[in-house]
């Protein structure tokens, strides 16, 4: 029961963030861009490739969250509650990237 409840206050925390829609894609939008500034053009590709899934993942995972759930979370709150965790790993690789010598974007 401990276990339960733990996994449901986790649950509540991960998607109760305070953002919208817009200023996520805006956030999003603009650490992609940074980042790809400072990676080699293969790198540049990868990454392209990365955020390609990782958004078809999100806007899946989602879709059955909506479907098979509906009244435990929407389909705005759940994007939101991914994007949120997005935009920590975006910052969290930009930093990694800007850590580096002479690699400022």
């Amino acid at each position: 029961m401990h276990k339960f409840l733990a996994c449901a206050a986790l649950s509540v925390t991960v998607w109760s963030t305070d953002v919208s829609a817009g200023n996520t894609e805006i956030q999003i939008s603009e650490l992609e861009r940074r980042i790809k500034m400072g990676l080699p053009p293969d790198g540049q590709t990868l990454f392209d490739n990365v955020q390609s899934a990782w958004k078809q993942y999100r806007d899946l995972n989602c879709q059955h969250r909506q479907t098979s759930y509906p009244l435990m979370v929407s389909e705005h709150e759940c994007r939101a509650g991914y994007d949120a965790i997005h935009i920590n790993e975006l910052r969290m690789e930009l930093q990694w990237l800007t850590g580096i010598a002479g690699k400022f974007p």
